[in-house]
C-alpha cells in the first residue's frame, strides 16, 4: 500500500493540480489526499508554501491563452515570481497538451503538426520531461523523500501493428519490384495474389517472430472501408469477412489482443466498435493519428474505450505529451480527468520512412539510439504496420523490427498488454 501525503492547495486551478499532483504521485509511489486543514505540504502562489506555484501561469490559464509561447520563453519551462522552475505547472502544461488547445493551422490531414510544437521549438520531442519534473519535485522536498522510495519504473515494450491494408502487397510493391528489375519477386508476388494468398494477411508470420522473443501484441483493425476525411483512405477488407475473423482469433490465440482502429469516417467510436466485436479490454489507435483535443478522448470515454494508444506525432518520433508513461488526460476545457488510459506513442515506422525519408539501416540506427534513451521511465509504445514486415522491395524493415526486439530481450525489457497498462 502506498503511503500518502496530505496537500492543500490554495489556487484557483484546484481541478488541474490535484490531476498532475496525482500523475506525480503515481510516477513516485505515494496517494495523495487533499485537506483543507493540517496539511503536510501546501501548494500556493505565495513564498512561503511547500511548492510555489506561478500566478502568471494561472492568470495565462484561466484567460484562455494556450500557445506555448506564452508559458515557455527560452526553455521549456516555466518560472513562478521568484525566479525558479515552477515544476508543477510546467509539468501541467505539457502532460494536458495544452499547447493543442491553442488555434492551429493543421496539416493537410487536419492534425496538430509538430512543427508548430513547443518540442519542435526547443528540440526536445525525444526527452522525458514530464518525468524530470516530477523527480525534481521530490527532489526539493525533504518530507516526500521520507515518505516514499521511488518506484523502479524500468521500461516496458508495448508492441502494436495498425491493420491498414490486407490485399495491398500487389499494388503497393510491384512499381518498386519492376524498377529494380527483380523480375522473379514480381511475378512470385503477382501469383500469390492471384491466388489469394496476400501477403499483409499473413498475420502467422509476425505472430511467430513475436513468440520466438516472447513478445505478445496488439492488432488494431478498421471498421470501415471507403474514403474518408481529407482523403485518407480506410480499410481495403471488410471486418466481417470470415478470413478476417479467422485471423482475428489466431491473434487472441497466440495471447495477443485485438483493438479498434478509429476510421477517418463519420461513424462513432460505438459503431465501430459494435461491428468489431472483440472481447475484453477495449483498445483504440486512430487512424493516421487523428487526434483533437479535447473532443477525440471525450467520445473515446463515452464509448467505453479504456485505453488509447494514438498519442504521437506522425512526423516525429518521441512524446507529444512530453511523457513516456501512461496516464489519465485532462479535459483542459472542461477542467476535469478523463476516465480512460493514454499510452503515448514513441516510434512509429512510417515516421522514419515516409517522413524523415530515412532507409531501414539508418532508422534502425537511430531506433535504437532513441531506445537507449529510455531504458528507465517509459512504455515503449511502438507501432509497426503488417506491411513492413512483408516489404519485399525493401525487406529492412523486418529486420529493424526484429533488433527492436532483440534490444527488448538483452536489456530485460519486458512485453506488456493493455490489461497491464490501464490506470483504475
Amino acid at each position: 500500500m502506498l503511503p500518502t501525503i496530505r496537500f492543500q492547495l490554495e489556487t484557483d486551478m484546484q481541478a488541474e493540480y490535484a490531476w498532475i499532483i496525482r500523475a506525480w504521485g503515481r510516477y513516485s509511489g505515494f496517494t495523495p489526499l487533499f485537506v483543507e486543514t493540517e496539511p503536510e505540504l501546501t501548494v500556493s502562489e505565495l513564498g512561503i508554501s511547500d511548492i510555489r506555484l506561478s500566478h502568471f501561469f494561472r492568470n495565462t490559464y484561466l484567460h484562455g491563452d494556450h500557445h506555448a509561447k506564452a508559458y515557455f520563453a527560452t526553455a521549456p519551462v516555466h518560472l513562478h515570481a521568484g525566479g525558479q522552475t515552477d515544476h508543477l505547472s510546467t509539468a501541467f502544461y505539457m502532460l494536458s497538451c495544452q499547447q493543442e488547445y491553442a488555434p492551429f493551422e493543421g496539416d493537410k490531414y487536419g492534425r496538430f503538426a509538430f512543427a508548430d510544437s513547443w518540442q519542435y521549438r526547443f528540440d526536445a520531442a525525444d526527452k522525458n520531461l514530464v518525468a524530470f519534473h516530477f523527480d525534481q519535485l521530490t527532489k526539493s522536498l525533504p518530507l516526500v523523500q521520507q515518505k516514499i522510495l521511488k518506484q523502479d519504473h524500468a521500461s516496458r515494450l508495448f508492441c502494436t501493428h495498425d491493420i491498414d491494408t490486407v490485399f495491398g502487397a500487389w499494388t503497393e510493391q510491384r512499381k518498386a519490384l519492376l524498377k529494380k528489375g527483380r523480375v522473379g519477386t514480381l511475378l512470385q508476388l503477382m501469383f500469390r495474389h492471384i491466388t489469394g494468398r496476400y501477403d499483409y494477411l499473413e498475420l502467422e508470420k509476425i505472430l511467430a517472430i513475436e513468440d520466438a522473443y516472447d513478445v505478445r501484441s496488439v492488432f488494431f483493425w478498421l471498421t470501415e472501408r471507403g474514403r474518408g476525411r481529407n482523403g485518407i483512405e480506410n480499410a481495403d477488407y471488410h471486418i466481417d469477412d470470415p478470413a478476417i475473423r479467422k485471423k482475428m482469433q489466431l491473434v487472441s490465440a497466440a495471447g495477443g489482443s485485438n483493438g479498434l482502429h478509429k476510421s477517418a469516417l463519420q461513424t462513432t467510436y460505438t459503431e465501430e466498435l459494435e461491428r468489431l466485436h472483440a472481447d475484453g479490454l477495449i483498445s483504440n489507435r486512430n487512424h493516421y493519428l487523428r487526434f483533437f483535443m479535447p473532443d477525440t478522448w471525450r467520445v473515446m470515454e463515452q464509448a467505453g474505450v479504456a485505453l488509447d494508444a494514438t498519442l504521437g506525432f506522425a512526423e516525429q518520433p518521441g512524446f507529444r505529451a512530453g511523457y513516456g508513461l501512461p496516464y489519465r488526460p485532462f479535459d483542459v476545457s472542461g477542467r476535469r480527468e478523463i476516465a480512460l488510459t493514454e499510452v503515448p506513442l514513441l516510434v512509429m515506422d512510417t515516421t522514419y520512412r515516409h517522413y524523415l525519408k530515412k532507409d531501414p539501416a539508418t532508422a534502425g540506427k537511430e531506433i535504437i539510439n532513441l531506445l537507449d534513451k529510455h531504458r528507465q521511465d517509459a512504455v515503449i509504445n511502438i507501432l509497426w504496420h503488417n506491411n513492413y514486415f512483408f516489404d519485399l522491395a525493401e525487406p529492412g524493415w523486418l529486420q529493424v523490427y526484429k533488433d527492436v526486439l532483440a534490444w527488448a530481450r538483452d536489456n530485460a525489457i519486458r512485453s506488456v498488454m493493455p490489461e497491464d497498462l490501464i490506470i483504475q
